[in-house]
């Protein structure tokens, strides 16, 4: 059974390929801004000798999270820690019901990893 909390998604800001700020829709009339981390990926930094491929990443997750019609985000189950060590949410991106994580290593941008 999977236990993960998700989400709609109101708007967004990109940071870079795997950092995001979100404004989730909690329901009941009732939203929260958090940044998340996007779950089992890691991305260049957009920082540092790696700036080039971690602008081609963040602008594709940008156009991706952009062109969207149903954004949502999916956290960890609630027995697994579900925030990284910055303290940022550990989420998994939906765009249209597709596992955003996923595409950006299929596409060469991003790299799995375990936290």
């Amino acid at each position: 059974m999977d236990h993960r909390w998700i989400f709609p998604v109101k708007s967004w800001r990109v940071y870079d390929g795997d950092t995001v700020t979100f404004t989730v829709d909690l329901g009941f009339r009732l939203s929260l801004e958090i940044t998340g981390r996007l779950d089992g990926i890691d991305t260049p930094e957009i920082r540092g000798p790696e700036r080039s491929d971690g602008l081609v990443s963040r602008d594709w997750l940008r156009c991706r999270v952009g062109d969207a019609s149903d954004v949502k985000i999916a956290t960890r189950a609630s027995s697994e820690r579900m925030q990284g060590k910055y303290g940022r949410w550990l989420v998994t991106i939906f765009c249209d019901g597709e596992n955003t994580n996923e595409r950006l290593v299929d596409e060469g941008l991003a790299t799995f990893v375990e936290y």
